[in-house]
């Protein structure tokens, strides 16, 4: 009896220990989302607050979305990034944009134009999470 339970107890440990090796080392998505994490986290004006959802990925981008502190030390609520290239693309902010194309007239038509742009440019690059 000890014999079978001494296999079964040094099987355990064999099967836990294959099982650490494949989640360490073949999960090359754990190790790029690290990355991601790290890279959109030093965006923010408090990096250690940081936390993650809605993750995307395609051929060669990912995207989320990334909440943080603010100055006052509140969440500022989620925004969606763009990863590519090791480079981080946070979505800008486009209220002016928006009330532009909503017909209100911005207070500031060359700011609300940048809005724009600076938009449409991050919506080229997020459209690869969708495709």
């Amino acid at each position: 009896m000890n014999f079978k339970r001494s296999h079964l107890a040094i099987g355990a440990a064999a099967l836990l220990a294959l099982g650490t090796y494949i989640s360490a080392n073949n999960d090359p998505w754990g190790s790029k989302q690290k990355q991601v994490e790290e890279a959109v986290a030093a965006q923010l004006k408090d990096p250690g607050s940081a936390q993650f959802r809605n993750w995307r990925t395609g051929t060669n981008v990912t995207c989320g979305e990334v909440n943080g502190r603010n100055s006052f030390g509140a969440y500022s609520g989620f925004t969606e990034f763009v990863y590519k290239d090791g480079q981080v693309h946070l979505k800008p902010d486009s209220a002016m944009a928006n009330a532009f194309l909503e017909g209100k007239a911005p207070p500031d038509l060359e700011a609300a134009t940048a809005q724009m742009e600076a938009l449409t440019a991050w919506l080229k690059l997020a459209q690869e999470c969708y495709a």
